[in-house]
């Protein structure tokens, strides 16, 4: 009887240490990726919605809390460029300039997306936003990340300059979903 509890116990601490609910760093190697402030992904952007869909190039670049983020190809709007900083943010596309105080509702503007901005340039490193609740699941590396109600997924890692930064996320929300390829990564420190 004895022998049972210990091994109920065991199973049970196990499978508790598996749901992880704090935002940590998820790389059990390398480099710890939320210390980037200075960074660049050049790759691909796919999204849809339940009424559309399209994909583009990319090309981010991030300086701390300021950020841009390009798109070009076919999403029905030739290129765009989305700029922000902590109180204000930018759209320019071949339709006009607009301004908005957060990225978030210029992004939406552009795919029907509510995307969370600030917290994908944590997503797009493999780590959680630091300013919400998440769930974390990893072998390696990070497996599944539950943050804001989205689902991200990783599949790929890629090793750049001594840190693990994700090559593919699949992120979904109800009936959005969006994927992104990190086909380069520049590392400024």
């Amino acid at each position: 009887m004895r022998l049972q509890h210990l091994l109920l116990f065991t199973i049970s601490a196990v499978w508790l240490a598996g749901c992880q609910v704090a935002p940590t760093a998820p790389s059990t190697h390398g480099k710890d990726a939320t210390t980037l402030t200075h960074w660049q992904a050049d790759g691909r952007f796919a999204y849809r919605t339940q009424s559309d869909g399209g994909n583009a190039s990319i090309h981010w670049q991030q300086k701390q809390e300021q950020g841009t983020l390009t798109f070009s190809g076919p999403m029905g709007f030739g290129s765009a460029a989305l700029h922000w900083h902590p109180t204000a943010a930018v759209l320019t596309t071949n339709k006009g300039t607009f301004n908005a105080p957060s990225a978030e509702l210029l992004a939406e503007e552009l795919t029907g997306i509510a995307l969370p901005v600030d917290a994908l340039m944590y997503w797009l490193r493999g780590v959680p936003w630091p300013h919400a609740e998440a769930r974390i699941t990893r072998t390696q590396h990070v497996n599944t990340l539950q943050q804001l109600g989205w689902r991200i997924e990783y599949d790929r890692w890629q090793l750049v300059d001594g840190y693990w930064l994700p090559h593919r996320l699949k992120a979904k929300y109800g009936n959005d979903s969006f994927t992104v390829v990190v086909q380069q990564w520049a590392l400024t420190l």
